[in-house]
């Protein structure tokens, strides 16, 4: 057996025998992964769509209280401010 393919067998034996990142993290933390989803740690779509239902829906009754303590403003700059704060108290709830 020649040098090259020396180092092209213990190369190859290296990289199949190294530990993978799950299996270090299984030794680490004791929790094993679930591989039944197509997207490991992804929330199922039904609670998705209950929590991101929920937050619009108190964020935007939240403004709405907001709005009715507030001075009376004209109705176009509390449609402005509505969008505006809504879009941005949503974005984190909507990108996580």
């Amino acid at each position: 057996m020649d040098d090259n393919e020396k180092v092209r067998q213990e190369l190859s034996s290296a990289i199949t025998s190294a530990p993978r990142r799950g299996d270090f993290l299984t030794r680490a933390t004791g929790i094993t992964q679930q591989t039944s989803s197509p997207f490991p740690g992804a929330a199922s779509p039904v609670r998705m769509l209950m929590v991101l239902t929920s937050t619009v829906f108190l964020v935007e009754l939240s403004i709405m209280v907001a709005f009715s303590l507030l001075l009376p403003i004209p109705e176009w700059v509390e449609n402005l401010l509505d969008a505006f704060i809504l879009a941005a108290l949503l974005f984190p709830a909507l990108y996580y």
